[in-house]
């Protein structure tokens, strides 16, 4: 097999560098464009400025985030137990599948998770490398759990399953009572009440910065200030809501839209937590896969099936400079990205209020039940609800007239509690250390959201909840297809050898070509004419 010979895993290594950069360009246009759809949805400001803003809450949360890798490098498997060469298999494993499952819901449209996507491209690595090793060494099967991070894949696990269903059922019950108070029509309302709901916004977006945007920074001044934050928590909340709603009366004084702003600082506060947290995490299979190499070099013992990865249990931190090359790329994938903008605009058009457009989704008999029996259900509240009661709570959600209908899908109020619920949610999540998907949560909530904004009408709930469903089940199909994907290519790689590697390099080179095959041939008639 191609794992005797050191010189065919070095250029495995550079492979699995090399992927690391295409798969970041689809990682972005994915999952980071995720956390931008409240503010270009509501039209807060122009998309080159929500671009800056988001630029540079990512280079914050670059700078001072977490240096150290975890999932990558212990999160999922146990290190110790494998071998150079089994190693190098199983971060090529994930870099080749990552590439192939990621292209394709881009191609579609669709919205899927970063930390899914990882953490099970890993387990179904280290599954499948375990089980070779179960079976080669006459062990049982029941000593494969020795390789794996039970725990930490089980939290991963319930935590996003309770996410899913905790994010849309709290987006829904927020908007549902903040549309209540300030209506459609909330520039019409006193501006103290948009200082206040502001100043509760900042607030919670602030101690969302601070424990999760911060948590994994090593700089001394900002420990001190967040293990302060966290064991003065109510302290910083009364202090922080005293502070931002003198600002907000400040920022009356010059006019300045409340709403906006609030979106605005959501946005930069989302981008600066998704860099310092799930950046490192996801560029943490090739620099793994960069220390290991350099942990075989160093104690290199001539074979590369016996030299055992321990070094790679203990602290690994990535180079601020590789952080920022990343920054880069992530922000020209941002701006310039055609598959980015589709996944955008898939969360745009299931949550869209005013254009009563097409609708491109199609129908299915599961989505007609739940919007049936919706229907009941809210029949049912109706009936048992006091005539007086009934009309106040239909007239706040009256719409507006088209001569005042926003330009976006929706307006800064719903963007407004789409950033506030999903800070609050992975703030908590945060704090009792439960590792939560930014792009499940943010989608959830903007569901939820437009559920209680009634921007599902009679006419196009049924396709919008279709394609909702079609979005959950293609979540929970990446896990279970992305673990049988790594599980069968890291035996193809393990048993295939030389032919093995040379046949699956070959497929993703070919995936990650196919976009450029037509510009090319365009590029060759017209040197011909």
């Amino acid at each position: 097999m191609y794992m005797d010979f050191s010189n065919i895993l070095t250029f495995a290594v550079i492979i699995i560098c090399a992927f690391a950069i295409f798969d970041l360009i689809v990682w972005v246009s994915n999952d980071a464009i995720n956390f931008l759809s409240p503010a270009v949805g509501s039209k807060a400001a122009g998309y080159k400025t929500v671009m800056i803003i988001a630029g540079l809450g990512l280079l914050l949360g670059t700078l001072f985030g977490s240096g150290l890798m975890e999932v990558a490098r212990k999160g999922i498997f146990h290190p110790e137990y494998f071998s150079y060469s089994e190693i190098v298999t199983l971060f090529l494993t994930v870099m080749i599948g990552d590439i192939l499952l990621l292209n394709k819901f881009n191609s579609w449209g669709m919205p899927t998770s970063t930390t899914v996507s990882i953490v099970f491209g890993l387990l179904g690595a280290a599954v499948g490398m375990g089980v070779i090793k179960v079976y080669q060494s006459g062990l049982g099967i029941d000593t494969l759990a020795t390789y794996i991070n039970t725990a930490k894949v089980l939290s991963i696990v319930i935590g996003i399953l309770g996410s899913v269903l905790v994010a849309f059922f709290l987006g829904a019950l927020i908007q549902y009572i903040t549309r209540i108070f300030f209506t459609f029509e909330y520039d019409l309302k006193p501006k103290y009440w948009s200082s206040i709901l502001g100043a509760i916004a900042i607030t919670a977006i602030t101690h969302f910065m601070m424990v999760k945007g911060l948590k994994g920074s090593e700089i001394p001044s900002i420990v001190t200030l967040r293990d302060y934050i966290s064991t003065h928590t109510t302290l910083f909340i009364a202090f922080a809501l005293s502070f931002w709603f003198l600002v907000m009366q400040f920022a009356l004084i010059f006019k300045v839209n409340i709403f906006k702003l609030v979106v605005l600082i959501g946005t930069f506060s989302l981008a600066m937590a998704f860099a310092g947290n799930d950046l490192v995490n996801f560029i943490g299979v090739p620099i793994a896969a960069l220390s290991s190499y350099d942990l075989f070099q160093a104690g290199w013992a001539g074979n590369a099936n016996t030299f055992m990865m321990d070094g790679l249990a203990g602290k690994v931190e990535v180079s601020k400079l590789l952080l920022l090359g990343s920054w880069v790329l992530m922000v020209i994938t941002l701006m310039t990205s055609k598959k980015a903008k589709r996944v955008l605009n898939t969360g745009l058009n299931l949550s869209r209020q005013w254009k009563n457009t097409e609708e491109k989704f199609h129908k299915s008999f599961i989505a007609e039940m739940i919007v049936k029996d919706s229907g009941i259900l809210i029949g049912f509240f109706a009936r048992h609800t006091p005539m007086r009661l009934a009309q106040f709570v239909w007239g706040r959600f009256q719409s507006l007239s088209e001569s005042k209908k926003s330009d976006g899908a929706f307006d800064l109020v719903r963007a407004s509690v789409i950033l506030i619920c999903s800070s609050i949610i992975l703030s908590i999540a945060t704090t009792y250390k439960l590792p939560l998907s930014t792009t499940y949560v943010t989608f959830m909530v903007g569901m939820g959201a437009a559920f209680a904004d009634r921007a599902w009408g009679r006419e196009s709930a049924v396709e919008r909840v279709n394609w909702v469903i079609h979005v959950i089940f293609g979540w929970f199909m990446t896990a279970i297809g992305w673990f049988f994907l790594a599980f069968a290519v890291a035996n193809i790689l393990y048993f295939g050898g030389i032919v093995g590697m040379a046949l699956m390099v070959g497929i993703t080179c070919y995936i990650m070509m196919k976009p450029l095959i037509p510009r090319l041939k365009k590029f060759g008639r017209k040197d011909e004419a």
